[in-house]
């Protein structure tokens, strides 16, 4: 029962507005803090390419007006609705998988992913990571968030993370642990919005 409820949700997550809808409600807190987080991380994004992994919608690129901005996703459908709803002379949205990504002309200065990692194995998150390690420009970086449990007693937010599609989100101390032990992190922290708590990790090159 629970795989035929899976599909179901799957399924109506694929709709884009529904899962715009659906992010807005129990997101929306989440995602405005990343957007100041990223902001301050990248204070002058000028002239600089950018590569969003996993970019969903697209709505993250309304930050990187000034930037070269490049998304990709698995999904046709919400690729679709990005290029609709986000198309302009510094944005480009194709379909690619994070685990073995598209390659492209020119290596980036700052790649980022939201939402992605929880919904893949340890294994193929090290292989993304290393790949996108090598399309990283010199000094550029990688910024990524991602769903973890709650370390601590927030029975809304670790309902929400068991009924998320992603079936492979993982407490903060495995996750940090997965990355210390295949990467040398800038940074590993932890941080709540609302009732969902999530990783926020940077790699260099």
């Amino acid at each position: 029962m629970s795989k035929i409820v899976d599909g179901i949700i799957s399924k109506q997550m694929e709709i884009p507005k529904l899962y715009h809808f659906v992010q807005k409600v129990i997101a929306g807190p989440l995602h405005k803090k990343v957007e100041e987080m990223m902001v301050q991380e990248m204070p002058d994004i000028t002239g600089r390419k950018v590569l969003d992994v996993g970019c969903g919608l697209g709505n993250y690129s309304t930050l990187f007006s000034n930037a070269q901005y490049t998304g990709f996703d698995l999904s046709p459908a919400y690729i679709d609705y990005a290029n609709l709803t986000f198309n302009k002379s510094n944005t480009s949205f194709s379909i690619g998988n994070a685990v073995t990504p598209p390659s492209f002309s020119e290596n980036f200065d700052f790649i980022f992913s939201v939402g992605l990692y929880h919904h893949i194995s340890d294994e193929e998150t090290i292989k993304s990571l290393k790949a996108l390690q090598r399309m990283l420009a010199e000094a550029g970086s990688i910024f990524i968030v991602d769903a973890v449990f709650p370390k601590n007693f927030n029975v809304p937010g670790y309902v929400l993370r068991k009924l998320d599609r992603g079936k492979h989100v993982r407490s903060f101390r495995a996750y940090k642990e997965l990355l210390e032990d295949n990467f040398v992190p800038t940074a590993v922290d932890y941080h709540t919005a609302g009732v969902l708590d999530f990783i926020v990790y940077k790699l260099g090159v």
